[in-house]
């Protein structure tokens, strides 16, 4: 199947600036048919990687057709310019809800059949207008997020007959549909290893702003019947409050009924956009009987013993990773 390469680096949401560390990219473009040569690492300021790569028959197939089914051409690429794709199995939910998708910029070194690629840029687009697209050379062919497995053949083929203008509309069209997450409540409804979705005010402990983000927790899933619930600060959720640790989260104190309790969350690596992070989520809830609350959440750029002590359940397999610090 050949190698892939790992792209390393951080980007920032168009939307309201939060930062994210997205480490894990992986990349087959500059590698389809090469059975041999292990991975490298892209990373900006890092060492260039040698590729064998044909530049002049990356020229002929760039603006015109789509690489070994993983990848399609959105605008012609010419030798000495940035080479831009899209990586968009790499695209994610903002926790501002905006729908942000990592573009990549490369530089290509031609010598022969082999070529120096380095790492110059990563920058981050909401994708929902077809100028936005005009400047970029390839992009995911089948992008796993947008399309349903049952329409991915038909629409991959509709992708790979249009021109590049066409395939353009298409994608952006898709991004349009996608560009915001609705932060809104819906009916709790059964859904096998889910978590729930909250949308509340959440602050920032670092700098104090404060505006509506939305974060996951497990903690009221029951194993047995696992469910899923899309809710906002204010309602009451009828859920079961666990009364001890549980497989993802250990308690730290009991719940009392009545009486507000926190719940510190995972971290996914999200950078505050005054510079703080990784911050940690810290959700707050009203213990009610049989039911909760959310009332609010804040935005950790570290985490103390005093709010280990404060909190009811810390998510248990990311106890580690918060940056700790003592008063």
């Amino acid at each position: 199947m050949g190698a892939f390469d790992d792209v390393l680096g951080m980007v920032s949401c168009p939307a309201c600036g939060s930062r994210y560390d997205r480490c894990g990219f992986q990349t087959k473009l500059f590698e389809p048919n090469d059975h041999e040569r292990p991975g490298g690492t892209f990373e900006i300021g890092g060492a260039p990687i040698r590729v064998h790569l044909s530049v002049e028959h990356f020229e002929e197939r760039a603006g015109r057709e789509g690489w070994d089914d993983d990848w399609i051409a959105l605008a012609p690429w010419q030798r000495g310019t940035p080479l831009v794709i899209i990586a968009e199995d790499q695209a994610f939910y903002c926790s501002c809800a905006a729908f942000v998708v990592p573009e990549l910029r490369f530089d290509l070194g031609a010598e022969g059949d082999h070529t120096n690629v380095r790492l110059i840029g990563i920058e981050a687009e909401l994708l929902s207008r077809e100028d936005t697209l005009a400047g970029v050379h390839f992009s995911e062919l089948i992008p796993p997020g947008l399309v349903p497995i049952a329409e991915r053949s038909q629409w991959a083929k509709t992708l790979k007959d249009g021109t590049p203008e066409e395939r353009r509309r298409i994608l952006a069209a898709k991004y349009r549909e996608h560009a915001i997450l609705p932060l809104v409540s819906a009916p709790r409804t059964p859904s096998a290893g889910g978590s729930d979705f909250l949308s509340a005010p959440m602050r920032c402990r670092a700098c104090g702003d404060r505006r509506t983000r939305f974060c996951h927790t497990s903690l009221f899933q029951d194993p047995e019947a696992p469910s899923y619930a899309e809710w906002v600060a204010g309602e009451v959720i009828p859920v079961p409050i666990p009364t001890g640790s549980t497989r993802l989260y250990h308690a730290k104190r009991p719940v009392l009924l009545g009486e507000r309790f926190g719940v510190l969350e995972a971290s996914c690596h999200r950078f505050c956009a005054c510079g703080a992070g990784p911050v940690v989520p810290l959700l707050w809830f009203a213990a009610g009987p049989e039911s909760v609350t959310l009332i609010e959440m804040e935005a950790l750029d570290h985490v103390d013993d005093e709010t280990l002590w404060r909190v009811s359940f810390v998510h248990v397999e990311h106890l580690s990773s918060p940056r700790r610090s003592s008063p």
